[in-house]
């Protein structure tokens, strides 16, 4: 699944052919500097008999999948605030640079990362998966974390990575979280110097507002079944207690008869 997947959302984005696109989304003043988005029109993907479901597709690689170890090379990369990043770099030497970007509350080592990682080490691409302030292991120096709308720590990342001179092609992939910072980057990529051929954003909730909505309403609902559960058991508790007295009871008018 997960071959197929990269096979046909990610690569067709790096070398994308003649697609439909959202130019009537662009507004006009911004069309002259931003290129449309492309369009996978019709999908191939099929899922595996069985996995039909959304949820059952997220949920079981995240429990049954297994990524081995990858041979990856760690730098601390110093930013121009005190504080610093940890990159993880695959495959080296290759002319071609892919740069991941996790979600919220992972790493460069979850299984979603490394495996796309593989898939792209497999077809010749260095691959630089960095971290988020604070999340590989070592709380950042100063009094500040990361967010879906840091694009300039990842601008730091794109930067140091076009600096050592080495790839002729950079292209950038984000999950999640990481999926919004990668949008948000190329959107104010007009600003940048640094040549990126293309970004694939995976997963992720580009409305955040009513994305947060969705998951407010799925707390409270969850809130409102623990309460529930909670006065259940209570009433339970108060049954088995009345159960156990009018026991006691019987047993004594027993024996007194």
């Amino acid at each position: 699944m997960q071959i197929g997947f990269f096979r046909e959302i990610v690569f067709p984005a790096l070398h994308p052919p003649c697609l439909p696109s959202l130019s009537g989304c662009i507004p006009s003043h911004s069309r002259e500097r931003v290129k449309p988005m492309p369009l996978v029109a019709q999908s191939t993907f099929r899922p595996l008999i069985g996995l039909g479901n959304p949820h059952l597709q997220t949920l079981l690689p995240a429990i049954a999948r297994h990524i081995p170890p990858l041979p990856w090379s760690r730098e601390r990369l110093e930013l121009v605030d005190g504080d610093f990043l940890d990159l993880d770099w695959l495959n080296p030497g290759q002319g071609r640079l892919l740069i991941l970007s996790h979600g919220l509350g992972g790493n460069s080592r979850r299984p979603y990362v490394a495996g796309l990682a593989r898939a792209a080490a497999r077809r010749n691409w260095s691959v630089l998966a960095w971290n988020f302030r604070g999340c590989s292991g070592e709380l950042n120096r100063l009094p500040r974390f990361y967010h879906s709308g840091a694009s300039e720590d990842l601008a730091a990342v794109v930067s140091h990575a076009a600096q050592t001179g080495r790839f002729e092609v950079l292209a950038l992939a984000g999950f999640s979280l990481g999926g919004n910072m990668t949008l948000k980057y190329l959107g104010e990529r007009h600003a940048s110097r640094v040549p990126v051929a293309a970004g694939v954003a995976l997963s992720t909730p580009c409305d955040l507002a009513a994305a947060s909505a969705a998951a407010a309403v799925a707390m409270a609902v969850a809130h409102h079944a623990e309460d529930a559960s909670a006065q259940g058991s209570a009433v339970a508790a108060d049954a088995s207690k009345n159960a156990a007295s009018f026991a006691a009871k019987a047993v004594m008018l027993s024996n007194k008869a």
